[in-house]
């Protein structure tokens, strides 16, 4: 029970520091965008928006938000598959992360499963290479 709460910690923690770092390069785009409109105290006008900055500033908000929010929505699309699978009874899948991994007291196995927790995980890198590698042919579609 206790790795299963050290497990999740740890993935709260990595996603939340990809979002914190997001929202801080959003408040950077926003004092910018605030200081072009109201003039700064002891000015007469406003100061205008550094492009680069800006531009800058947006792309490391997104990129700093595409981890969390790419590996939630893989999550949702295998977990959706799972629940099909498992003749619609709820599947919850959660993907490792880096430090999932290293902390993992299972070193060498592929996945493990919680059966209590309806929960299956996996890493997300190996799940994606899977889906990723085409299809054996079978011997009827062979010319």
């Amino acid at each position: 029970m206790w790795e299963h709460a050290r497990h999740k910690r740890s993935n709260a923690l990595v996603t939340m520091l990809w979002i914190l770092l997001s929202l801080a390069c959003l408040y950077c785009v926003f004092r910018e965008v605030a200081s072009s409109i109201v003039a700064p105290p002891g000015f007469d006008l406003p100061r205008p928006i550094y492009k680069p900055y800006l531009v800058t500033m947006v792309v490391l908000a997104a990129l700093f938000a595409w981890p969390p929010l790419h590996r939630w929505h893989f999550e949702r699309f295998l977990s959706d598959r799972s629940t099909e699978l498992a003749d619609n009874h709820p599947a919850r899948v959660h993907c490792s992360t880096l430090f999932d991994a290293i902390f993992d007291p299972e070193v060498l196995a592929g996945g493990s499963r919680r059966p209590p927790h309806g929960e299956n995980c996996h890493s997300a890198a190996g799940v994606q290479h899977f889906e990723l590698v085409p299809k054996a042919s079978g011997a009827g579609e062979r010319a």
